[in-house]
């Protein structure tokens, strides 16, 4: 198994997982944009999340080039949502898994755990249908943009949250099986990405 049939794993795990939802929610209903500001003389390369240091096509991130020296950026913790604002085609997504700061061309969203679990969140964000629902709301031409009050109107299947983490354990067990059968570096890297 490769990456490709782990993403077509996790898609079908994610899928029968709605099944119990009778309606969805907005993004906007189950989170929000962050508001949180941090210092930029508090970041590093790995701490700095920008759209140039996001990877296309679910890369998740690498580090920085640049950091900002002076003022203030938006602040991110270890569970929020971000993607890359400008050119939603790339598919430029990232779990955190620490805490930071973005560019304003980076979007933040803070899941509420309460409803949804972050991780779950991801995997529905992490799809082609919301790429595809981003590009149809998008601003301008040579550099689109989301809009971002239409994000906040994509629907999201909002299980109870034994079954969202009844999912995320299956999804867990099914890249653990393709990373011990590959060891491979790009499991691995898709593993930091979405673990």
């Amino acid at each position: 198994m490769h990456i490709k049939e782990l993403k077509t794993s996790i898609s079908m795990l994610m899928k029968s997982s709605f099944s119990s939802v009778k309606s969805r929610k907005k993004l906007g209903e189950v989170s929000r944009y962050s508001q949180d500001r941090v210092s930029c003389s508090k970041l590093s390369a790995d701490t700095y999340v920008g759209v140039d240091n996001l990877l296309q096509n679910l890369g998740g991130r690498t580090e920085s080039q640049f950091v900002p020296t002076a003022g203030t950026v938006t602040a991110y913790f270890n569970g929020d949502i971000l993607l890359s604002n400008i050119r939603p085609y790339l598919k430029k997504i990232w779990l955190a898994d620490n805490d930071g700061g973005s560019s304003g061309d980076v979007l933040v969203l803070k899941p509420d755990n309460s409803v949804i679990l972050s991780q779950y969140l991801f995997y529905q964000l992490a799809a082609d249908e919301f790429f595809d629902y981003e590009m149809q709301h998008v601003k301008g031409q040579k550099m689109p943009r989301a809009d971002k009050s239409e994000v906040l109107n994509y629907p999201v299947y909002v299980p109870s949250i034994e079954i969202q983490q009844s999912t995320l354990n299956k999804i867990r067990e099914v890249h653990d099986e393709i990373t011990a059968q590959n060891g491979n570096y790009k499991s691995l890297r898709y593993k930091k990405m979405i673990f």
